[in-house]
């Protein structure tokens, strides 16, 4: 008689169960990281060299609105950090340098449960297949006309499905992770790269300022 996939993965128990949660939590995880990077654009490279040159030219404020019009994910941190321009360059400095450090972390936020599911999870699968096992030596144990050979093929395949769960959302779970973070890191470079091109502009405005 053929099992549906659904029939199949009821037949590993409450475990199954515990990795389907697993499962639909890495994926929510994954998406809502996905998009918020994604709804965070970089600067692009005209509005980052206006802004420069307004800083250049002392024109504090209209950089601000510039930076807050581009709504990009430099919005915040540029603006934080330009409304201490005026008053001292190395606070100004100092600011961006903690609100682009703010904001990787928010980037970053929630990712170490996917790898900790990516861990985890064939860990239970294990689990599910071992107290699976047990059980099915159990019932051997206890019956009374001697081994039944159908009855220890179906424990055994019904015990080893939470292996297979196990994998598979482990495996899913660890490519979801290592994208998220190899998309966490180029956007961090450029958040770097541009802050940087914004701090020399500021170690310029100081250098003038000394001389």
């Amino acid at each position: 008689m053929s099992l549906s996939l659904l029939e199949i993965a009821s037949k590993g128990g409450i475990l199954m169960l515990v990795l389907l949660i697993l499962s639909i939590i890495s994926f929510i995880i994954f998406f809502e990281r996905y998009f918020k990077l994604l709804r965070h654009k970089r600067v692009d490279d005209k509005t980052l060299a206006e802004v420069s040159k307004m800083i250049r030219e002392h024109k504090v404020d209209e950089a601000k609105k510039v930076v807050q019009l581009s709504k990009s994910y430099l919005s915040t941190v540029l603006t934080n950090g330009l409304q201490y321009l005026n008053q001292d360059t190395s606070q100004a400095q100092e600011a961006i340098e903690i609100e682009a450090t703010k904001l990787v972390r928010e980037f970053e936020k929630r990712t170490n449960s996917l790898a900790t599911i990516s861990s985890v999870a064939p860990l239970i699968g294990f689990l599910g297949t071992v107290t699976g096992m047990i059980k099915v030596f159990i019932k051997l144990q206890q019956a009374q006309a001697g081994v039944d050979i159908q009855l220890l093929a179906g424990g055994i395949w019904e015990a080893m499905l939470t292996t297979v769960g196990g994998l598979i959302v482990g495996i899913i779970s660890l490519l979801f992770y290592n994208y998220i973070i190899s998309r966490i890191e180029y956007t961090a470079n450029q958040v770097e790269s541009d802050c940087n091109h914004i701090i020399l502009q500021i170690k310029g405005l100081n250098n003038e300022t000394k001389a």
